[in-house]
């Protein structure tokens, strides 16, 4: 019994005389400013966040998508200059940040989901990866609209367009990265209906379609196995 009252008033006394070292003694971020979405880019989402979906396949039977979060709006924030750099990695850096805004939608079953994201992105041209701070005047400024869908066993198809490019030159591996897995198609028929000024994207290697419209959003989806699903209006 001596032994762990001992052990007990070792580990308090120790606990008293050791100062706190993770306080932070740098200060808070500072907010240098930030970057909206532009209305170019923001005619790609059109949903509000309390929308139900409702699709049909060719044979009449009815698809239900809804949101659980619903439209969600997001600050990312890119670092511009360190200010302040303690011991224990407590920073402070000069920041800014850019607005992100996404929504995602699943049937009943949970076995088809979809998201559908727009963001403005601030890419420092001397270090893409962003691990180094940077002057606002060298910086690519871009957004771009995004959109995944995932069919449970199947895979995910993903494609990334740039919808404005607002600050420099864009570095080609940027642009080819957003070429891809996607054509915009116009007009085309599909089970008798016609859908208009669509995208039309496919998952490389399978049949899995998604259509797209900025106006009315996700309006058609092919699972890999199935008929297309063509959204009820």
């Amino acid at each position: 019994m001596k032994k762990y009252m001992f052990f007990i008033m070792l580990t308090m006394s120790f606990s008293c005389s050791t100062p706190d070292i993770f306080e932070n003694d740098c200060g808070d971020d500072v907010r240098l400013g930030g970057f909206e979405l532009s209305d170019t880019t923001k005619a790609y989402l059109p949903y509000t966040g309390d929308e139900t979906l409702v699709f049909l396949d060719s044979l009449g039977k009815s698809y239900r998508l809804t949101s659980l979060e619903g439209l969600e709006e997001v600050a990312i924030t890119q670092d511009a200059n360190v200010l302040c750099n303690d011991a224990f990695f407590i920073v402070q850096s000069e920041y800014y940040d850019a607005e992100w805004k996404h929504i995602s939608f699943q049937d009943s079953t949970g076995k088809n989901a979809f998201d559908i994201g727009i963001m403005t992105t601030l890419l420092n041209q001397n270090d893409p990866l962003r691990d180094s701070t940077f002057e606002l005047d060298s910086v690519v400024i871009y957004d771009n609209f995004n959109l995944s869908a995932n069919e449970l066993g199947n895979g995910t198809l993903y494609f990334s367009i740039i919808t404005d490019e607002r600050q420099g030159q864009l570095p080609d591996w940027i642009v080819a990265e957003n070429e891809l897995g996607y054509r915009i198609v116009g007009d085309t028929m599909i089970n008798g209906k016609l859908l208009e000024d669509v995208i039309l994207a496919k998952r490389n290697g399978s049949e899995m379609y998604v259509l797209y419209n900025k106006e009315k959003g996700l309006v058609a989806f092919k699972p890999e196995q199935d008929g297309f699903w063509l959204l009820k209006e």
